[in-house]
């Protein structure tokens, strides 16, 4: 099941909704990522949008080494690889009832 076709199908998805994912998914991936300064934890951002293209949210980290430990695969004390994918990935259902609560019709 492909997430981003399934939240296309919610009617009346709206910026709110998608900011409140937005939040959910950066304080989970917070929580997650490795922490050895600190550094990689307080570089999450999210942006959500309302424009021609629908609505949507973007998380991300601007440490310059997020995505290395992001996608490398290996023990990290105090955290995990995948700290964004996974959070998304178990939150699924979360992610379409809070899109469907924040709906407007």
């Amino acid at each position: 099941m492909n997430l981003n076709r399934e939240i296309l199908k919610i009617k009346g998805r709206n910026r709110a909704g998608m900011a409140a994912v937005g939040l959910m998914i950066k304080g989970r991936s917070i929580q997650r990522a490795p922490e050895r300064t600190g550094h990689l934890r307080g570089s999450f951002h999210q942006r959500s949008w309302d424009d021609t293209r629908g609505v949507g949210v973007t998380i991300y980290n601007t440490a310059a080494y997020a995505p290395h430990v992001h996608e490398i695969e290996r023990e990290y004390r105090g955290g995990e690889w995948k700290f964004i994918e996974n959070p998304i990935k178990e939150s699924r259902e979360e992610i379409f009832e809070t899109l469907r609560k924040f709906a407007t019709i």
